[in-house]
């Protein structure tokens, strides 16, 4: 290994090593992210979903913002999408949430909100070199789990 070179290097994964662009106002998204609670008995329209989406994701940033002490906290999505479905089964005592759902649906959120993932120019060959030179490379990064394991 070079002796000029640094032997670990530590990158995020958005707006470093790829662009993503994501729209998560698009009607076309909710709708069919309601259309998947309908399949499993949670009865949603797509402006309704979006509606209490929103309203959980507030309560859950004000949750944290004061207690915390930051600014803009990450809300686990996950566990908000959980919320959505147990707040839809209160109207029906016959619905069970699957196994999994919240991580699901944040993965289908997210492909589905999703207008490109590219990575930066060059960006392959970099870290191939880095790897030949014997470098240790780390992903380290605030992103939600469900979106980074597919998008990795």
């Amino acid at each position: 290994m070079n002796n000029n070179v640094y032997k670990n290097y530590i990158f995020d994964f958005y707006g470093t090593l790829v662009d993503i662009l994501t729209d998560e106002k698009d009607p076309t998204l909710w709708d069919k992210l309601a259309q998947l609670y309908q399949a499993y008995g949670a009865y949603y329209k797509g402006k309704a979903l979006k509606k209490a989406y929103a309203k959980r994701v507030g309560q859950a940033r004000k949750d944290l913002v004061a207690p915390k002490g930051v600014a803009y906290p990450e809300i686990d999505l996950a566990h908000i999408f959980n919320q959505l479905y147990e707040d839809a089964s209160l109207q029906s005592s016959r619905l069970h949430q699957p196994e999994g759902w919240g991580q699901l649906i944040a993965m289908v959120f997210r492909i589905l909100s999703r207008k490109y993932l590219m990575a930066y120019p060059r960006t392959k060959e970099v870290l191939a070199f880095l790897k030949e030179q014997g470098c240790r490379l780390y992903l380290l990064s605030n992103a939600q789990a469900a979106f980074t394991n597919a998008e990795d």
